[in-house]
């Protein structure tokens, strides 16, 4: 409400007092800019912002990863079928921030530390090296391997598994990017491209995807 300022002349020094008047009011109003309050962005909203997965899409294929192992120990070219277990990690592509790390199955006490320190080393080297997958630059000497592949761009996301055989790491991870769409087939092609080329099991990583569609 505007404080009306007696004039005490006539003419344009009464129009002038009034104007004054207003202008001293309004000053003392904050602007549209400075009246708006920015909060914070929390850490899961500024994942979304980023380009990041929601909660729920990560919920969803955390699920998914937890179905693949379960299937990947039916598969009878599984050179580990006992093996029911390990370590998931998501992360953000653009800027290396871990967005969850979670034991799938009953992880062996003896296996809770290499299993999730592994996992995080895929993802973390695959951020590194902007490499399509951890398996690009494999080195199974330094105990750094196949296992973490990058998601679409859209989604701006690294995964990775440590727990099962490295082809199986990977085929999880992808079969769980593909049931909850987060991957094309470009992406997958590019990747196996790599890890099928691999002759350290007897079994590529294209033939125990297919096993384990089929499981």
């Amino acid at each position: 409400m505007v404080n009306w300022v007696p004039a005490l002349n006539v003419g344009t020094r009464r129009v002038g007092a009034l104007l004054w008047s207003s202008v001293t009011f309004l000053s003392g109003l904050p602007s549209v800019a400075s009246s708006v309050t920015c909060k914070p962005r929390s850490a899961k909203t500024e994942e979304r912002q980023m380009g990041s997965l929601t909660d729920n899409a990560m919920d969803r294929l955390i699920l998914a990863v937890k179905d693949a192992v379960i299937k990947s120990t039916k598969v009878e070219s599984n050179q580990a079928p006992e093996r029911d277990y390990g370590y998931f990690t998501i992360m953000s592509r653009s800027t290396g921030k871990v967005l969850r790390v979670v034991a799938v199955g009953d992880v062996p006490a003896a296996m809770v530390e290499p299993c999730e320190r592994i996992s995080l080393e895929k993802c973390r080297r695959t951020f590194e090296t902007g490499n399509v997958s951890s398996w690009v630059d494999r080195d199974f000497d330094a105990k750094e391997f196949g296992g973490g592949i990058e998601l679409d761009e859209e989604f701006d996301v690294i995964i990775a598994f440590s727990g099962l055989k490295e082809y199986a790491d990977e085929t999880v991870c992808i079969d769980a990017a593909q049931k909850t769409s987060l991957i094309s087939e470009g992406k997958v092609a590019a990747i196996l491209d790599v890890s099928s080329a691999c002759v350290d099991y007897p079994v590529t990583t294209t033939e125990f995807l297919k096993a384990l569609e089929a499981a």
